[in-house]
């Protein structure tokens, strides 16, 4: 005799939403790695080891703190976006066409980190103003 299990709904929900988010993380690790291989490309030197370095280098000093992807927009924010825009666009064009090559990520979306701290309000700290 065959036993039917019977499964619940909410289980089999939270099964999908697990790959899901499965799938979205390792889409991004996808991406990640393609910016990385992006900056090893454009290091090009005889020396491995300093090819690395300037890579890492480089990456680090855009100030990286997230990277998101959604349909075909990667979302990038990071600290320092002249960085990664470049001289007149020019290494986040040559990123965005690595990207498309590469993922089927066709549009690149950044948001500057620092500009949280431009919008909020600064303690006034004057003893003679009082707000009462």
């Amino acid at each position: 005799a065959q036993m039917l299990v019977e499964r619940s709904p909410m289980k089999l929900l939270n099964k999908l939403l697990r790959k899901i988010e499965q799938f979205r993380i390792d889409e991004t690790r996808n991406v990640v790695h393609c910016i990385q291989a992006f900056y090893l490309d454009k290091n090009q030197d005889p020396d491995i080891h300093k090819m690395y370095a300037q890579a890492r280098e480089q990456i680090a000093m855009m100030g990286i703190t997230q990277i998101k992807t959604k349909r075909n927009v990667v979302t990038i924010q990071l600290n320092k976006p002249g960085l990664l825009i470049g001289r007149h666009g020019e290494n986040i064009d040559a990123l965005q066409a690595y990207l498309a090559k590469k993922t089927k990520y066709q549009k690149i979306e950044i948001i500057e980190e620092r500009v949280l701290t431009y919008l909020l309000p600064y303690q006034y700290e004057d003893e003679d103003y009082d707000l009462d």
